[in-house]
């Protein structure tokens, strides 16, 4: 296989002069793609996340955004729906969830098991195990899980996994696996 070379940028937390450095820098590498791997927005701005992909929209290289435990659903969705863009993807829809580059898959697991006040993007591992920490949050800071949130279970990368050795398992926050075949966190 050929030698893949990625560029991941994650934690920006809409950080616009860190974002123009970065396409600066990127628009002129040899990377074979760029990924945006969570945070990339400003925490209570919902436009933030649109104002850091404009920075990339002009470079000419797959861009794969996936979100991680700050974006809000509607800040992360209505970026997609300015931003208008062929190099820039969301995956968090299917069609991008696994994407084939150099002979290598990337598996995108969107979302985080952590959980910032607002986001949008909840990673669980089972229903009892989501129960129960909305139990404890929400005894801890009453109800955290304000509008809407897109949820993704840790069980989807069976279907997007194919072929391990060729696999490139891209998320926010990864999920710890105990034992060998594992799919729990």
């Amino acid at each position: 296989m050929e030698e893949l070379k990625l560029g991941i940028i994650t934690c920006l937390h809409g950080n616009l002069k860190a974002a123009k450095a970065l396409a600066k820098f990127y628009s002129k590498s040899d990377v074979d793609a760029i990924i945006f791997n969570g945070d990339t927005n400003k925490d209570g701005d919902e436009n933030s996340i649109y104002m850091v992909l404009k920075h990339f929209k002009k470079i000419k290289k797959p861009t794969y955004i996936t979100p991680g435990s700050h974006e809000t659903y509607s800040g992360y969705k209505n970026s997609f729906k300015k931003i208008k863009n062929n190099y820039i993807k969301d995956c968090t829809l299917s069609k991008n969830r696994k994407i084939k580059l150099k002979g290598y898959h990337l598996v995108f697991l969107p979302g985080s098991d952590v959980k910032v006040y607002d986001a949008g993007f909840q990673l669980i591992g089972s229903k009892s195990h989501w129960l129960k920490r909305l139990k404890r949050l929400t005894k801890k800071y009453g109800n955290p899980y304000e509008g809407i949130i897109d949820f993704f279970h840790i069980d989807e990368i069976k279907k997007y996994v194919t072929d391990p050795n060729k696999t490139v398992l891209i998320c926010h926050v990864p999920p710890r696996f105990f034992k060998k075949n594992s799919w729990f966190f």
